[in-house]
């Protein structure tokens, strides 16, 4: 009777995974490289399915012929240039789209929220004043996807600034453009001759120093959000498997071990792949993450008992999850000058997040971890509901990277 039950919730479970879906680190990646005064090569990558209303629309923009897809992207970038307002001080920065690439994909991966689909635009931007800050003012209402990675960069000066857009009521940040232009600029010595040393930079209020360690602070704080908002709400396949972790334990300090050898891990492996030790595919990545999710809800529904065994379990996917949150700074970098300081405020971010998920379920269901029934009525039901997920996922991962 009991495995029979058990089967149940695993068929309830599969029954709602056609609503859901894993998250997609999709985020749009915009760069600014200022190689003369006035002048702004942008490359901008992003996902077009929201602002085309969806993916039948976006693939049927790719099937067009070059002429149509010309006035198509036109018009999309028009409406994208108005919409990311680039300005220089205040004065607003006149944009020409030089080139487009859309994606070559079959018409089922169009709109699916796990693959998505990139076009990259080459824009020129022509500015006049020099001396302001450089920025995206960014319109709320137009439909790009975030977070938004915007990169400044002034490869004369070897300076480059990676900054994050969160929210879409947000600008991004000030790039000081003036400054960076000035360093590159070789000084004239006294005699006026020769090549003399780098232009010295223009004053500002705090030394050195001090803005160095306010900018390290703000990169860390903005990098703890960034990993937050990766797990929560972002995260679907995160998510489900702390909650996995969750519903194995009704005592608090087992589960805070489990959590702590999941940080571990996680931490080891993200550390390691962003400093270029060890790297793994997405075609092995992905699917593995989708296996732990059902693996650990099997293992609550089926073998409630492991004792030391767990921890091993969750230690060694703990290691996959970390390639997973690897592969999400690998996408845009992490900024050069701040490496470390960016790298651990993600993975603190990262931990409150998972944190987070804990409160969560605990003030929906801890309540009733001594109740006799509670594994009946919550483990059995939400850990088949987890493994019928991670199933799913996993066999859709399998067949998009197998190119089925």
């Amino acid at each position: 009777m009991l495995k029979f039950i058990r089967l149940a919730c695993l068929i309830y479970g599969a029954t709602v995974v056609s609503s859901l879906s894993a998250h997609t680190w999709n985020p749009t990646i915009i760069q600014m490289v200022f190689e003369e005064p006035g002048v702004v090569e942008i490359e901008m990558d992003t996902d077009l399915t929201r602002y085309l209303d969806g993916g039948p629309a976006y693939y049927a923009l790719t099937q067009e012929s070059s002429k149509t897809q010309s006035e198509a992207m036109a018009r999309i970038f028009k409406a994208f240039w108005a919409g990311m307002q680039p300005r220089s001080g205040d004065e607003a920065v006149q944009g020409e789209l030089l080139s487009f690439t859309l994606p070559e994909a079959p018409e089922d991966e169009f709109g699916r929220v796990n693959v998505p689909q990139m076009t990259r635009m080459l824009i020129r931007g022509t500015f006049e004043n020099t001396s302001g800050p450089f920025w995206l003012q960014l319109d709320p209402s137009l439909a790009i996807e975030y977070p938004i990675a915007t990169t400044f960069q002034v490869p004369a000066a070897n300076r480059s600034m990676t900054r994050w857009v969160e929210l879409a009521n947000q600008p991004s940040q000030r790039f000081n453009l003036a400054k960076y232009l000035a360093m590159a600029q070789p000084a004239a010595p006294a005699d006026g001759g020769g090549v003399g040393t780098t232009a010295e930079v223009p004053s500002v209020d705090m030394t050195e120093g001090e803005a160095a360690v306010v900018e390290a602070a703000l990169t860390f704080w903005r990098y703890i959000v960034l990993g937050f908002h990766h797990i929560f709400p972002k995260g679907m396949d995160h998510i489900l498997f702390i909650l996995g972790v969750f519903l194995m334990e009704r005592r608090w300090k087992p589960l805070v071990a489990q959590t702590s050898v999941f940080t571990v891990a996680h931490t080891t492996t993200l550390g390691l792949s962003a400093y270029g030790v060890i790297s793994l595919p997405a075609w092995f990545v992905e699917p593995a993450i989708a296996a732990t999710i059902a693996f650990v809800a099997l293992e609550d529904v089926f073998f409630p008992k492991l004792g030391w065994r767990r921890y091993a379990v969750v230690f060694g996917f703990g290691l996959i999850h970390g390639l997973g949150f690897a592969g999400v700074l690998g996408e845009v970098g992490l900024p050069r000058e701040e490496f470390l300081v960016a790298l651990l405020g993600f993975n603190f971010g990262v931990d409150f997040g998972q944190l987070f998920v804990l409160g969560v379920a605990f003030l929906c269901v801890g309540w009733f971890w001594k109740k006799p029934w509670y594994r009946k009525a919550v483990v059995w039901p939400a850990g088949g509901i987890i493994a019928a997920i991670g199933l799913y996922w996993l066999v859709e991962r399998v067949v998009h990277y197998a190119g089925f």
